[in-house]
């Protein structure tokens, strides 16, 4: 009965074992379908992520394909923006663009490569040029920063050049503060020296009058000339004798017009100047041969200090390169000099300089001509009765000498003409002495203390007082 009821036991067991198993086995079936179906899923998922992102590959080339068309249609614009006055017309064809490119870009070159300031301030040459270097870089955008600077600079007033070249600029910013500086200098200059500008009413309203001797008559000049100037105007003072007569007087045009260039306000050089060291009336006089300036011109307080005769003259109106207009009102019909030898004689009139002390114009070197230009030697050779006269120039480049503040300041009070100050900071080396041990000291202090004593009150009263005899 035991053996036969534990059977039982084991078998009811067994049967709860497998109806388990069963149990396992259909749950294990159903979640391996429902992790299949959910892998389906995924891979449905996973497809059509695929075809989005082919569909999102399509529309960045669509979107490129617009932008390009965009920017062609940008590139047609500027080409039709008329910067120039000159661009090409738009081709209908796609693609046949390129020779029309080709001509612009050639075009926006000559016109950027000969930008001038000319009679411009700089903020509106800036403008200019920033305006063609914009259509530049469309088509050329690999050209480097050092030929927009060159392009810069050479545009450049040559007053304001000149300045600017010396410092060597390399970043365009660079080049343009520098320009904006050199610009201040002059125009500080110019306002030192032409602190009212004059009007036309000078013109119309002469009070001075220079008369002409009668028995003078104006002769032209013969002889073929090697010197031109931009704008050639009547000389200022017409060679009433020959050549050969430098002992004459000259007179005093009263209907022309008169220009300085800026090279002899602001005392700078250029291509087209000399400057040369030359004497009159046994003092020093610093002379600029300025071929761009058409009457000679003499300071009007170095005229006063080399004890000038001067005449009143017809006032004139000086016109200046960047627009100022001056007035010169005094002459000195006897002015004499002399420059490495060789005197020269010719009628001057005065008027406010800044960079020199004189400047020998065209109507100067129109008499003396042919002139001849050493722009290597740095010379220039004149014709002086058919016999040729070589005046060496004075080198360009600038030698710095220390000066003290006091030297500073007494050029300042005598209005020098013109200098450059580089300031730098002084240091010298700590030197060093040879120290002595306190405690030598305070030996020598002790062994010595009545000596070394302060003083309580006046010497003791001696028996025998100093007596000096006759």
């Amino acid at each position: 009965m035991a053996d036969g009821t534990r059977f039982k036991e084991v078998l009811e067991m067994q049967k709860k074992l497998d109806i388990q198993l069963m149990e396992e086995k259909a749950m294990r079936q159903a979640n391996e379908q429902k992790i299949q179906s959910q892998f389906d899923s995924v891979l449905s998922i996973q497809a059509g992520l695929q075809n989005s992102y082919s569909e999102l590959v399509d529309g960045q080339k669509a979107i490129q394909v617009q932008l390009k068309g965009i920017i062609e249609q940008i590139q047609a614009y500027n080409r039709n923006k008329s910067v120039l006055g000159e661009a090409p017309a738009i081709l209908a064809e796609k693609g046949s663009t390129s020779s029309a490119d080709s001509g612009y870009s050639g075009t926006v070159l000559r016109e950027f490569n000969t930008l001038k300031q000319g009679t411009n301030s700089v903020d509106l040459y800036l403008e200019r040029f920033e305006e063609l270097k914009s259509h530049v870089l469309i088509f050329h955008n690999d050209f480097p920063e050092s030929y927009f600077v060159t392009c810069f600079v050479n545009g450049l007033r040559a007053d304001i050049r000149g300045g600017v070249l010396q410092l060597k600029p390399t970043r365009l910013h660079e080049a343009v503060a520098l320009a904006k500086n050199q610009e201040a200098t002059v125009d500080a200059i110019l306002k030192r020296v032409n602190p009212t500008p004059t009007t036309k009413a000078w013109q119309s309203n002469r009070s001075f009058t220079n008369p002409k001797p009668s028995n003078l008559t104006a002769k032209p000049l013969s002889g073929p000339t090697t010197y031109s100037v931009s704008k050639p105007s009547p000389p200022i003072h017409e060679a009433a004798l020959a050549r050969d007569s430098e002992d004459e007087q000259g007179n005093v045009d009263e209907d022309e017009d008169m220009a300085i260039s800026l090279n002899a306000i602001s005392g700078s050089t250029d291509y087209n100047t000399f400057r040369v060291k030359g004497h009159a009336y046994d003092k020093e006089v610093q002379i600029l041969i300025d071929g761009g300036s058409t009457h000679c011109f003499i300071d009007e307080k170095a005229a006063f200090e080399l004890g000038c005769k001067l005449e009143p003259a017809t006032p004139m109106i000086v016109s200046v390169a960047n627009g100022y207009k001056m007035l010169s009102q005094l002459y000195c019909p006897t002015f004499t000099w002399e420059i490495q030898g060789h005197k020269f004689k010719y009628p001057i009139r005065t008027l406010t300089l800044g960079g020199c002390h004189m400047v020998l114009g065209g109507d100067w070197l129109r008499r003396y001509s042919p002139v001849e230009y050493d722009y290597v030697g740095m010379a220039v050779t004149v014709s002086k009765k058919d016999v040729k006269v070589r005046l060496q120039a004075l080198s360009q480049r600038s030698e710095l000498q220390m000066v003290s503040a006091q030297s500073m300041s007494k050029l300042i009070k005598q209005g020098a003409y013109g200098f450059v100050g580089q300031v730098h900071a002084m240091c010298g080396e700590q030197l060093s002495f040879p120290t002595v041990s306190s405690t030598a000291i305070d030996t020598l202090l002790e062994s010595y203390a009545d000596i070394f004593q302060e003083p309580q009150g006046l010497p003791p009263s001696r028996g025998v007082e100093h007596q000096n005899s006759a």
